[in-house]
């Protein structure tokens, strides 16, 4: 390719040019500049000395014969050995490979009880519709139920689930309501902004241990989850999106949301998130949506 462009002064458009590697990438020309500084920054990382031999390896090799380069290699990498960098970033490696071989030697023990979640059953009997919210119309002898939870949303075609360890229900307008609070960047938030319903499973105590590594940590933009996870969704009648594993389910028409933009404004919030913020990257507050509860569902 090379002789036939220079021999017939062909041109040719970018992304032919990243095709056949001529170049090692193509940018809008607004984001050149970020892209062109991010791999600088990438090669300044390595050692200095690394990267000039490197260079000077490269350089001088292509000026001589094949076996001279294989010469002027071995030579310029026995320097880099020489170096002091050299043995620290050796000993940091090794460091990290000794921990890394550390976390994966699990005890046989540790290997039958990870094999026997695994192998855990589902729950038995089937989701069977109650009416205990139909007549809620005051807040009576009733608490949340137990935290973490999976919040679902969308439809048969499109959905997404993520676990919440933030929720309660209650009653406003003479309604049986859950509320459940979400952050704008978990893939969910986007459901919720739009959808119509959205459901909230209790899991089986004993199964939730391999939801909460998957739907508490990953995205549905990445992954999918359900196939990670090793989960089995469920569909209820009511446009509920649900699990097997799971053990009661509420069911919610979206009645409405808010989202507090100035946490600034309340004292009490940003209190709360300095005494949490190990726990949160951002003070970013919550998405809170009320939901009205128009099916309840518990397995027997």
């Amino acid at each position: 390719m090379a002789k036939q462009m220079i021999f017939t002064g062909q041109n040719i458009k970018a992304e032919e040019a990243l095709k056949i590697g001529l170049v090692n990438g193509v940018y809008p020309q607004n984001e050149l500049i970020n892209e062109a500084k991010k791999l600088a920054l990438t090669i300044a990382k390595n050692s200095k000395n690394a990267v000039k031999l490197s260079k000077k390896a490269i350089n001088d090799g292509l000026q001589v014969d094949i076996d001279k380069a294989i010469n002027i290699e071995e030579k310029l990498f026995g320097e880099c050995f020489e170096n002091p960098d050299q043995k620290e970033r050796m000993k940091k490696f090794l460091e990290r490979g000794k921990k890394k071989e550390k976390k994966n030697l699990r005890s046989d023990e540790e290997k039958k009880e990870e094999k026997k979640e695994e192998e855990l059953p589902l729950p038995k009997g089937e989701l069977v519709p109650t009416d205990k919210f139909k007549k809620m119309t005051f807040l009576k002898e009733f608490t949340t139920p137990q935290m973490p939870a999976i919040l679902s949303a969308g439809d048969k075609n499109h959905y997404n689930s993520m676990a919440i360890e933030w929720g309660s229900i209650g009653v406003s307008w003479k309604m049986p309501i859950f509320t459940v609070y979400v952050k704008d960047e978990r893939y969910t938030y986007e459901f919720m902004q739009k959808t119509e319903y959205f459901t909230v499973s209790i899991i089986n105590k004993k199964l939730f241990k391999k939801f909460a590594n998957i739907y508490g940590t990953k995205s549905g933009r990445d992954l999918n989850k359900e196939e990670a996870a090793g989960t089995h969704i469920q569909f209820l009648d009511d446009g509920g999106i649900t699990f097997k594993e799971a053990e009661e389910v509420f069911v919610c028409r979206m009645l409405g949301k808010a989202f507090i933009q100035d946490e600034d404004s309340y004292p009490g919030l940003k209190a709360f998130y300095e005494r949490q913020k190990k726990y949160f990257k951002t003070m970013k507050p919550h998405g809170i949506f009320i939901g009205e509860i128009i099916g309840h569902y518990v397995r027997k």
